[in-house]
């Protein structure tokens, strides 16, 4: 995690910051009004796939109070030897979840990225020329 938001902070050029100091921002609204909507636009999609790769590969779903799926399934299987149905069901609600997530990150790209029109029209130079004319 902390390599992603390593990796978003270099991704945003000085210059943003350098520009918005030279404007007359404050440090904290420099990094309030221009570093963070673009470190989060950057970070979103990397920290939502890392999220949903660790919930596929560790069964987080112990978590979000299903308990553990597959010793579960793995239990039923032991006493019924049906395993095609139990497996079925653990593949079907690990679906479910990670596709909740994935509809959750699809929310959240959409909601931060990049326009050409609208509140984020002109980057961050539109941005900040919005911020003058309040």
């Amino acid at each position: 995690m902390a390599e992603i938001v390593r990796g978003g902070l270099l991704a945003i050029d000085e210059g943003q910051r350098l520009a918005a100091r030279a404007l007359g921002m404050p440090p904290l609204s420099v990094y309030r009004r221009v570093i963070l909507p673009q470190l989060i636009r950057v970070i979103i999609p990397p920290t939502a796939n890392e999220f949903i790769t660790m919930l596929k590969i560790t069964s987080l779903a112990a978590a979000i109070s299903l308990g553990e799926l597959l010793t579960y399934t793995q239990q039923s299987i032991s006493i019924t030897f049906k395993f095609a149905e139990y497996y079925a069901a653990a593949a079907v609600w690990y679906l479910a979840i990670v596709s909740v997530f994935m509809v959750i990150q699809s929310q959240l790209e959409r909601r931060f990225r990049w326009t050409s029109q609208g509140r984020h029209a002109g980057g961050v130079v539109g941005g900040l020329r919005a911020l003058g004319a309040r």
